[in-house]
Protein backbone atom coordinates (compact mmCIF):
# COMPACT_ATOMS: atom_id res chain seq x y z
CA UNK A 1 0.00 0.00 0.00
CA UNK A 2 1.44 3.25 -0.57
CA UNK A 3 1.27 6.04 1.44
CA UNK A 4 -0.23 8.95 0.99
CA UNK A 5 2.72 11.47 0.31
CA UNK A 6 3.57 8.66 -2.71
CA UNK A 7 -0.04 9.08 -4.55
CA UNK A 8 -0.38 11.68 -7.18
CA UNK A 9 -2.38 14.15 -6.79
CA UNK A 10 -5.10 13.04 -8.51
CA UNK A 11 -5.26 9.93 -6.70
CA UNK A 12 -5.03 12.20 -3.72
CA UNK A 13 -7.77 14.00 -4.37
CA UNK A 14 -9.99 10.96 -5.38
CA UNK A 15 -9.14 9.43 -1.97
CA UNK A 16 -9.69 12.82 -0.15
CA UNK A 17 -12.73 13.23 -1.96
CA UNK A 18 -13.89 9.61 -0.84
CA UNK A 19 -13.13 9.87 2.50
CA UNK A 20 -15.06 13.21 2.50
CA UNK A 21 -18.30 11.46 1.43
CA UNK A 22 -17.62 8.50 3.71
CA UNK A 23 -17.23 10.92 6.64
CA UNK A 24 -20.92 12.61 5.33
CA UNK A 25 -22.51 9.39 5.36
CA UNK A 26 -21.14 8.10 9.03
CA UNK A 27 -22.59 11.39 10.14
CA UNK A 28 -26.29 10.65 9.08
CA UNK A 29 -25.69 7.56 10.77
CA UNK A 30 -24.64 9.13 13.82
CA UNK A 31 -21.42 7.74 13.84
CA UNK A 32 -19.69 10.72 15.14
CA UNK A 33 -16.08 9.69 15.81
CA UNK A 34 -15.99 7.74 12.90
CA UNK A 35 -17.62 10.75 10.48
CA UNK A 36 -14.75 13.25 12.37
CA UNK A 37 -11.98 10.73 11.63
CA UNK A 38 -12.90 10.36 7.93
CA UNK A 39 -13.48 14.15 7.61
CA UNK A 40 -10.02 14.17 8.98
CA UNK A 41 -8.42 11.41 6.57
CA UNK A 42 -10.13 13.56 3.67
CA UNK A 43 -8.26 17.08 5.40
CA UNK A 44 -4.86 15.21 5.15
CA UNK A 45 -5.26 14.19 1.88
CA UNK A 46 -6.21 17.29 0.83
CA UNK A 47 -2.97 18.60 1.86
CA UNK A 48 -1.82 22.37 2.61
CA UNK A 49 -2.87 23.78 -0.94
CA UNK A 50 -5.85 25.84 -0.26
CA UNK A 51 -9.24 24.49 -2.28
CA UNK A 52 -12.73 24.52 -2.02
CA UNK A 53 -12.82 20.83 -1.07
CA UNK A 54 -10.28 21.67 1.72
CA UNK A 55 -12.67 24.64 2.92
CA UNK A 56 -15.60 22.82 2.73
CA UNK A 57 -13.97 19.85 4.68
CA UNK A 58 -13.06 22.39 7.23
CA UNK A 59 -16.58 23.75 7.75
CA UNK A 60 -17.90 19.93 8.44
CA UNK A 61 -15.26 19.41 11.32
CA UNK A 62 -16.28 22.84 13.03
CA UNK A 63 -19.81 21.90 12.51
CA UNK A 64 -19.63 18.11 13.62
CA UNK A 65 -17.12 19.52 16.44
CA UNK A 66 -19.55 22.51 17.82
CA UNK A 67 -22.71 20.39 17.56
CA UNK A 68 -22.39 16.92 17.43
CA UNK A 69 -19.72 16.68 19.51
CA UNK A 70 -20.13 19.55 22.27
CA UNK A 71 -16.72 20.59 21.72
CA UNK A 72 -17.44 24.58 20.68
CA UNK A 73 -13.88 25.50 21.00
CA UNK A 74 -12.52 23.04 18.61
CA UNK A 75 -15.51 24.19 16.31
CA UNK A 76 -14.36 27.47 16.42
CA UNK A 77 -10.82 26.54 15.65
CA UNK A 78 -11.83 24.56 12.17
CA UNK A 79 -14.77 27.66 11.22
CA UNK A 80 -11.75 30.18 11.63
CA UNK A 81 -9.40 27.98 9.38
CA UNK A 82 -12.24 27.52 6.81
CA UNK A 83 -12.69 31.32 7.09
CA UNK A 84 -9.41 32.48 6.57
CA UNK A 85 -9.20 29.66 3.57
CA UNK A 86 -12.55 30.91 1.76
CA UNK A 87 -11.26 34.84 2.02
CA UNK A 88 -8.12 33.96 -0.21
CA UNK A 89 -10.00 31.91 -2.51
CA UNK A 90 -12.52 34.78 -2.53
CA UNK A 91 -15.08 31.82 -3.73
CA UNK A 92 -18.50 33.67 -3.13
CA UNK A 93 -20.00 30.64 -3.07
CA UNK A 94 -18.86 29.49 -0.05
CA UNK A 95 -19.14 32.44 1.76
CA UNK A 96 -22.64 31.77 2.84
CA UNK A 97 -21.77 28.30 4.08
CA UNK A 98 -19.08 29.97 6.12
CA UNK A 99 -21.38 32.19 7.51
CA UNK A 100 -23.54 29.46 8.38
CA UNK A 101 -20.89 27.32 9.85
CA UNK A 102 -19.49 30.40 12.56
CA UNK A 103 -22.81 31.26 13.16
CA UNK A 104 -23.96 27.98 13.81
CA UNK A 105 -21.11 27.30 16.50
CA UNK A 106 -21.78 30.71 18.38
CA UNK A 107 -25.57 29.32 18.78
CA UNK A 108 -24.54 26.16 20.30
CA UNK A 109 -21.68 27.76 22.22
CA UNK A 110 -24.40 29.70 23.93
CA UNK A 111 -24.77 33.08 22.15
CA UNK A 112 -27.89 32.25 20.49
CA UNK A 113 -28.48 36.26 19.86
CA UNK A 114 -25.10 36.78 17.93
CA UNK A 115 -25.49 33.69 16.01
CA UNK A 116 -29.60 34.74 15.14
CA UNK A 117 -28.52 37.94 13.35
CA UNK A 118 -25.28 36.65 11.62
CA UNK A 119 -27.25 33.36 10.72
CA UNK A 120 -30.42 35.82 9.21
CA UNK A 121 -27.42 36.93 6.84
CA UNK A 122 -26.77 33.45 5.82
CA UNK A 123 -30.04 32.64 5.24
CA UNK A 124 -30.46 35.44 2.99
CA UNK A 125 -27.26 34.71 1.10
CA UNK A 126 -28.49 31.22 0.68
CA UNK A 127 -32.24 32.46 -0.33
CA UNK A 128 -30.05 34.60 -3.08
CA UNK A 129 -28.17 30.96 -4.13
CA UNK A 130 -31.56 29.40 -4.37
CA UNK A 131 -29.65 26.71 -2.95
CA UNK A 132 -32.38 24.36 -0.91
CA UNK A 133 -30.01 22.29 0.97
CA UNK A 134 -28.34 25.15 2.31
CA UNK A 135 -31.42 27.13 2.93
CA UNK A 136 -32.62 23.99 5.09
CA UNK A 137 -29.10 23.83 6.82
CA UNK A 138 -29.74 27.45 8.09
CA UNK A 139 -32.88 27.42 8.58
CA UNK A 140 -32.51 24.26 11.07
CA UNK A 141 -29.76 26.08 13.23
CA UNK A 142 -31.66 29.17 13.24
CA UNK A 143 -35.18 28.10 14.04
CA UNK A 144 -33.18 26.61 17.40
CA UNK A 145 -31.10 29.91 17.68
CA UNK A 146 -34.89 31.71 17.49
CA UNK A 147 -35.68 29.13 19.89
CA UNK A 148 -32.74 29.98 22.35
CA UNK A 149 -33.65 33.68 22.49
CA UNK A 150 -37.40 32.79 23.68
CA UNK A 151 -38.70 33.60 20.26
CA UNK A 152 -41.24 30.49 19.51
CA UNK A 153 -43.28 32.02 17.02
CA UNK A 154 -40.44 33.06 15.15
CA UNK A 155 -39.43 29.63 14.93
CA UNK A 156 -42.43 28.16 13.70
CA UNK A 157 -41.86 30.75 10.94
CA UNK A 158 -38.12 29.39 9.86
CA UNK A 159 -38.95 25.64 10.71
CA UNK A 160 -41.75 26.02 7.95
CA UNK A 161 -39.47 27.64 5.65
CA UNK A 162 -36.97 24.71 6.52
CA UNK A 163 -39.93 21.87 5.49
CA UNK A 164 -40.31 23.64 1.75
CA UNK A 165 -36.47 24.12 0.96
CA UNK A 166 -35.98 20.03 2.70
CA UNK A 167 -38.99 19.27 0.11
CA UNK A 168 -37.26 20.82 -2.86
CA UNK A 169 -33.77 18.19 -2.36
CA UNK A 170 -35.88 15.79 -2.41
CA UNK A 171 -33.92 14.13 0.71
CA UNK A 172 -35.66 12.56 3.05
CA UNK A 173 -32.73 13.36 5.57
CA UNK A 174 -33.05 16.81 5.31
CA UNK A 175 -36.69 16.71 6.91
CA UNK A 176 -35.80 14.37 9.43
CA UNK A 177 -35.90 16.89 12.37
CA UNK A 178 -38.60 19.31 11.11
CA UNK A 179 -41.89 17.44 12.17
CA UNK A 180 -40.72 16.87 15.57
CA UNK A 181 -39.11 20.26 16.49
CA UNK A 182 -42.52 21.66 15.30
CA UNK A 183 -44.37 19.08 18.03
CA UNK A 184 -41.78 20.54 20.39
CA UNK A 185 -43.34 24.07 19.70
CA UNK A 186 -46.51 23.08 19.65
CA UNK A 187 -45.49 21.44 23.13
CA UNK A 188 -43.92 24.15 24.88
CA UNK A 189 -47.77 25.89 23.68
CA UNK A 190 -49.49 23.45 25.65
CA UNK A 191 -51.50 22.28 22.20
CA UNK A 192 -51.57 18.63 22.97
CA UNK A 193 -53.40 17.58 19.98
CA UNK A 194 -51.48 19.91 17.73
CA UNK A 195 -47.81 18.02 19.08
CA UNK A 196 -49.11 14.25 18.45
CA UNK A 197 -50.07 15.40 15.16
CA UNK A 198 -46.73 16.46 14.29
CA UNK A 199 -45.55 13.63 16.30
CA UNK A 200 -47.53 11.23 13.63
CA UNK A 201 -45.66 12.74 10.65
CA UNK A 202 -42.49 12.71 12.49
CA UNK A 203 -42.65 8.76 12.64
CA UNK A 204 -43.04 8.36 8.72
CA UNK A 205 -40.39 10.38 8.59
CA UNK A 206 -37.64 8.94 10.91
CA UNK A 207 -39.05 5.55 10.25
CA UNK A 208 -37.39 5.63 6.63
CA UNK A 209 -33.92 6.85 8.03
CA UNK A 210 -31.12 4.73 9.35
CA UNK A 211 -30.16 7.91 12.30
CA UNK A 212 -31.29 7.20 15.08
CA UNK A 213 -31.44 10.38 16.40
CA UNK A 214 -34.43 12.14 14.78
CA UNK A 215 -36.13 9.08 16.39
CA UNK A 216 -34.97 9.90 20.12
CA UNK A 217 -35.98 13.08 19.76
CA UNK A 218 -39.54 12.34 18.74
CA UNK A 219 -39.86 9.79 21.67
CA UNK A 220 -38.90 12.71 24.29
CA UNK A 221 -41.54 14.96 22.70
CA UNK A 222 -44.21 12.17 22.93
CA UNK A 223 -42.54 11.32 26.62
CA UNK A 224 -43.11 14.61 27.49
CA UNK A 225 -46.62 15.09 26.64
CA UNK A 226 -47.25 12.36 28.80
CA UNK A 227 -45.02 13.94 31.33
CA UNK A 228 -47.23 17.33 31.09
CA UNK A 229 -50.32 15.38 31.28
CA UNK A 230 -49.52 13.48 34.00
CA UNK A 231 -48.81 10.20 33.11
CA UNK A 232 -45.59 9.31 33.93
CA UNK A 233 -45.45 5.69 33.55
CA UNK A 234 -45.98 6.24 29.86
CA UNK A 235 -43.32 8.90 29.93
CA UNK A 236 -40.81 6.75 31.70
CA UNK A 237 -41.60 4.38 28.83
CA UNK A 238 -40.89 6.90 25.86
CA UNK A 239 -37.82 8.36 27.47
CA UNK A 240 -36.76 5.00 27.83
CA UNK A 241 -36.95 3.92 24.39
CA UNK A 242 -35.39 7.52 23.31
CA UNK A 243 -32.07 6.64 25.65
CA UNK A 244 -31.80 3.26 24.14
CA UNK A 245 -31.83 4.57 20.27
CA UNK A 246 -29.29 7.24 20.93
CA UNK A 247 -27.19 4.87 22.74
CA UNK A 248 -26.77 3.13 19.82
CA UNK A 249 -24.77 5.66 18.17
CA UNK A 250 -21.51 7.53 19.54
CA UNK A 251 -23.02 11.09 19.90
CA UNK A 252 -23.08 14.11 22.67
CA UNK A 253 -27.15 14.14 21.66
CA UNK A 254 -27.19 11.80 24.68
CA UNK A 255 -27.54 15.19 26.70
CA UNK A 256 -30.54 16.09 24.92
CA UNK A 257 -32.29 12.68 26.27
CA UNK A 258 -30.96 11.60 29.16
CA UNK A 259 -32.14 14.41 31.48
CA UNK A 260 -35.96 13.33 30.80
CA UNK A 261 -35.89 10.02 32.07
CA UNK A 262 -34.61 10.82 35.99
CA UNK A 263 -37.68 13.52 36.06
CA UNK A 264 -40.05 10.62 35.33
CA UNK A 265 -38.66 8.29 37.76
CA UNK A 266 -38.86 11.15 40.55
CA UNK A 267 -42.65 11.79 40.00
CA UNK A 268 -43.40 8.15 40.10
CA UNK A 269 -41.17 8.00 43.67
CA UNK A 270 -38.12 6.53 42.70
CA UNK A 271 -35.85 8.23 43.68
CA UNK A 272 -32.65 6.25 43.89
CA UNK A 273 -33.05 5.49 40.03
CA UNK A 274 -33.42 9.08 39.78
CA UNK A 275 -30.46 10.19 41.81
CA UNK A 276 -28.38 7.14 39.87
CA UNK A 277 -29.48 9.14 36.67
CA UNK A 278 -28.51 12.24 37.68
CA UNK A 279 -25.06 11.02 38.66
CA UNK A 280 -24.72 9.76 35.39
CA UNK A 281 -25.77 13.07 33.61
CA UNK A 282 -23.20 14.66 35.78
CA UNK A 283 -20.72 12.72 34.63
CA UNK A 284 -21.46 13.26 30.85
CA UNK A 285 -21.36 17.01 31.68
CA UNK A 286 -17.72 16.57 32.77
CA UNK A 287 -16.21 16.34 29.56
CA UNK A 288 -18.90 18.42 27.81
CA UNK A 289 -18.18 22.70 27.37
CA UNK A 290 -19.55 24.39 30.35
CA UNK A 291 -20.73 27.28 28.20
CA UNK A 292 -22.99 24.77 25.55
CA UNK A 293 -26.66 24.57 24.66
CA UNK A 294 -26.39 20.81 26.10
CA UNK A 295 -24.52 21.74 29.38
CA UNK A 296 -27.38 24.39 30.11
CA UNK A 297 -30.26 22.04 28.83
CA UNK A 298 -28.97 19.25 31.41
CA UNK A 299 -28.15 21.50 34.57
CA UNK A 300 -31.86 22.95 34.12
CA UNK A 301 -33.36 19.64 34.16
CA UNK A 302 -31.19 18.66 37.04
CA UNK A 303 -32.11 21.71 38.71
CA UNK A 304 -36.06 20.65 38.63
CA UNK A 305 -34.47 17.15 39.17
CA UNK A 306 -32.70 17.87 42.42
CA UNK A 307 -35.82 19.99 43.86
CA UNK A 308 -38.28 17.38 43.16
CA UNK A 309 -36.29 15.00 45.12
CA UNK A 310 -35.42 17.24 47.95
CA UNK A 311 -31.60 17.26 47.15
CA UNK A 312 -31.41 20.65 48.02
CA UNK A 313 -27.71 21.26 47.98
CA UNK A 314 -27.42 20.01 44.35
CA UNK A 315 -29.98 22.12 43.37
CA UNK A 316 -28.68 25.12 44.80
CA UNK A 317 -25.02 24.01 43.55
CA UNK A 318 -26.58 24.34 40.19
CA UNK A 319 -27.31 28.22 40.65
CA UNK A 320 -23.67 29.19 39.66
CA UNK A 321 -23.77 26.60 36.50
CA UNK A 322 -26.97 28.43 35.31
CA UNK A 323 -26.07 32.19 35.88
CA UNK A 324 -24.42 32.54 32.65
CA UNK A 325 -27.43 31.51 30.57
CA UNK A 326 -29.93 34.33 32.10
CA UNK A 327 -32.61 35.21 29.48
CA UNK A 328 -32.40 32.55 27.90
CA UNK A 329 -34.42 29.11 26.58
CA UNK A 330 -33.04 25.49 25.91
CA UNK A 331 -36.72 23.51 26.25
CA UNK A 332 -37.13 25.68 29.73
CA UNK A 333 -36.41 29.01 30.64
CA UNK A 334 -33.40 29.27 32.64
CA UNK A 335 -34.63 31.94 34.58
CA UNK A 336 -37.15 29.39 35.76
CA UNK A 337 -33.90 26.85 36.99
CA UNK A 338 -32.28 29.60 38.19
CA UNK A 339 -35.20 30.67 40.98
CA UNK A 340 -35.38 27.06 41.36
CA UNK A 341 -32.13 26.95 42.14
CA UNK A 342 -32.51 30.39 44.09
CA UNK A 343 -35.38 28.21 45.72
CA UNK A 344 -33.15 25.70 46.80
CA UNK A 345 -30.57 27.67 47.97
CA UNK A 346 -33.05 29.52 50.56
CA UNK A 347 -32.23 32.87 48.34
CA UNK A 348 -35.79 34.10 48.18
CA UNK A 349 -35.06 37.70 47.02
CA UNK A 350 -33.52 35.60 43.46
CA UNK A 351 -35.35 33.78 43.43
CA UNK A 352 -38.89 36.35 43.05
CA UNK A 353 -36.52 38.23 40.49
CA UNK A 354 -35.80 35.14 38.14
CA UNK A 355 -39.30 33.56 38.43
CA UNK A 356 -40.76 36.96 37.30
CA UNK A 357 -38.64 37.35 34.88
CA UNK A 358 -39.38 33.83 33.26
CA UNK A 359 -43.04 34.23 33.86
CA UNK A 360 -42.81 37.22 31.56
CA UNK A 361 -40.64 35.44 28.76
CA UNK A 362 -43.33 32.52 29.03
CA UNK A 363 -45.92 35.40 28.44
CA UNK A 364 -44.44 36.89 25.59
CA UNK A 365 -43.68 33.40 23.71
CA UNK A 366 -47.00 31.66 24.46
CA UNK A 367 -45.26 28.69 26.22
CA UNK A 368 -48.02 28.20 28.70
CA UNK A 369 -47.22 24.63 29.58
CA UNK A 370 -44.10 26.05 31.42
CA UNK A 371 -46.06 29.37 32.81
CA UNK A 372 -48.18 27.53 34.63
CA UNK A 373 -45.42 25.59 36.91
CA UNK A 374 -43.64 29.41 36.91
CA UNK A 375 -46.81 30.90 38.48
CA UNK A 376 -47.40 28.18 40.76
CA UNK A 377 -43.91 28.18 42.31
CA UNK A 378 -44.01 32.15 42.12
CA UNK A 379 -47.04 32.41 43.98
CA UNK A 380 -46.54 29.90 46.49
CA UNK A 381 -42.68 31.62 47.13
CA UNK A 382 -44.56 35.09 47.54
CA UNK A 383 -47.62 33.49 49.40
CA UNK A 384 -49.74 35.02 46.55
CA UNK A 385 -52.87 33.12 46.22
CA UNK A 386 -54.07 35.13 43.49
CA UNK A 387 -51.11 33.87 41.55
CA UNK A 388 -51.14 30.41 42.87
CA UNK A 389 -54.99 30.34 41.05
CA UNK A 390 -53.80 31.49 37.83
CA UNK A 391 -51.47 28.84 37.28
CA UNK A 392 -53.91 26.07 38.75
CA UNK A 393 -56.37 27.49 36.38
CA UNK A 394 -54.20 27.23 33.57
CA UNK A 395 -53.23 23.60 34.76
CA UNK A 396 -56.47 22.31 34.63
CA UNK A 397 -56.87 24.15 31.60
CA UNK A 398 -53.85 22.03 30.10
CA UNK A 399 -54.76 19.06 32.29
CA UNK A 400 -51.08 19.15 33.98
CA UNK A 401 -53.35 18.39 37.24
CA UNK A 402 -50.99 15.99 38.89
CA UNK A 403 -47.70 18.01 38.28
CA UNK A 404 -49.60 20.97 39.70
CA UNK A 405 -49.77 18.60 42.90
CA UNK A 406 -46.22 17.92 42.60
CA UNK A 407 -44.83 21.49 42.75
CA UNK A 408 -47.03 22.41 45.57
CA UNK A 409 -46.01 20.16 47.25
CA UNK A 410 -42.56 21.21 47.76
CA UNK A 411 -41.95 23.78 50.58
CA UNK A 412 -41.45 27.13 48.77
CA UNK A 413 -38.17 27.47 51.25
CA UNK A 414 -35.69 24.38 52.78
CA UNK A 415 -35.06 24.02 56.04
CA UNK A 416 -31.45 24.54 56.26
CA UNK A 417 -29.40 21.44 57.14
CA UNK A 418 -25.61 20.92 58.54
CA UNK A 419 -23.39 20.47 55.72
CA UNK A 420 -21.67 16.92 55.76
CA UNK A 421 -18.09 17.50 57.81
CA UNK A 422 -19.20 21.00 59.77
CA UNK A 423 -18.53 22.96 56.47
CA UNK A 424 -19.31 26.47 56.34
CA UNK A 425 -21.42 27.57 53.29
CA UNK A 426 -18.03 29.40 52.14
CA UNK A 427 -16.30 26.08 52.48
CA UNK A 428 -18.38 24.03 50.61
CA UNK A 429 -18.31 26.93 47.35
CA UNK A 430 -14.50 26.22 47.56
CA UNK A 431 -14.76 22.72 47.32
CA UNK A 432 -17.27 22.70 44.52
CA UNK A 433 -14.58 24.70 42.73
CA UNK A 434 -12.16 22.19 43.79
CA UNK A 435 -14.44 19.38 42.42
CA UNK A 436 -14.37 21.76 39.11
CA UNK A 437 -10.40 21.17 38.43
CA UNK A 438 -10.13 24.95 39.36
CA UNK A 439 -6.81 25.97 40.99
CA UNK A 440 -6.53 28.63 43.47
CA UNK A 441 -5.97 31.12 41.41
CA UNK A 442 -8.88 30.79 39.45
CA UNK A 443 -10.69 29.97 42.39
CA UNK A 444 -9.77 32.59 43.79
CA UNK A 445 -10.95 34.99 40.55
CA UNK A 446 -14.31 33.39 41.20
CA UNK A 447 -14.96 33.96 44.57
CA UNK A 448 -13.35 37.25 44.35
CA UNK A 449 -11.32 36.20 47.52
CA UNK A 450 -7.66 36.28 47.87
CA UNK A 451 -5.02 33.41 47.15
CA UNK A 452 -4.18 33.28 50.56
CA UNK A 453 -7.39 32.58 52.21
CA UNK A 454 -8.57 30.76 49.22
CA UNK A 455 -5.73 28.51 50.55
CA UNK A 456 -6.44 28.74 53.96
CA UNK A 457 -10.30 27.56 53.31
CA UNK A 458 -8.50 24.26 51.27
CA UNK A 459 -6.27 23.73 54.41
CA UNK A 460 -9.95 23.50 56.78
CA UNK A 461 -11.90 21.36 53.89
CA UNK A 462 -8.85 18.85 53.68
CA UNK A 463 -8.75 18.68 57.54
CA UNK A 464 -12.79 18.21 57.99
CA UNK A 465 -13.28 16.18 55.53
CA UNK A 466 -10.12 13.66 56.17
CA UNK A 467 -8.95 14.21 52.53
CA UNK A 468 -5.05 13.63 51.94
CA UNK A 469 -5.36 16.05 48.68
CA UNK A 470 -7.21 17.81 46.44
CA UNK A 471 -8.22 15.06 44.89
CA UNK A 472 -9.63 13.20 47.47
CA UNK A 473 -11.71 16.17 48.36
CA UNK A 474 -13.16 16.16 45.33
CA UNK A 475 -14.28 12.73 45.95
CA UNK A 476 -16.03 13.51 48.99
CA UNK A 477 -18.02 16.45 47.03
CA UNK A 478 -19.14 14.41 44.58
CA UNK A 479 -19.74 11.32 47.43
CA UNK A 480 -22.02 13.47 49.57
CA UNK A 481 -23.44 15.14 46.46
CA UNK A 482 -21.80 18.50 46.97
CA UNK A 483 -20.04 18.95 43.35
Amino acid sequence: MRTHSSLEAGQRDEAARAWHGLGGVRWRQEAVEDARAAFEQALELFGPVDSTEAAETLLRLAELHAVSLGQADAGVAYGERALAMVERLDDRRLEAAVCFTMDSVRTWRCEPVEGRALLERALALARTQDDPVLIAEVCGILASACAFTGDLHMSVEITLEREQAALRTHDLYQLRHVPGWLGQMALFRGDWSEAERWLDQAQQVVERLESPEPRAIARIVRGSVHYYGGRFRAAESEFRAALEEIRKVETGSVLWILPWLPLALAELGRADEALSVWAEVECKLESRDPRSTQYAFAVALATFGYHRLGATAQAAACYARLTPFTGLFFATFMDHALGVAAISAGRRSDAAAHLKAAEAQARRSGARAELAQILLRLGQLEGSPTVITEGLRLCDLLGMQALARSILDRPPQPTRRALPGGLTQRELEVLRLVAQGRTNRQIAESLTLSERTVANHLGAILAKTGSDNRAAAATFALRNGLA
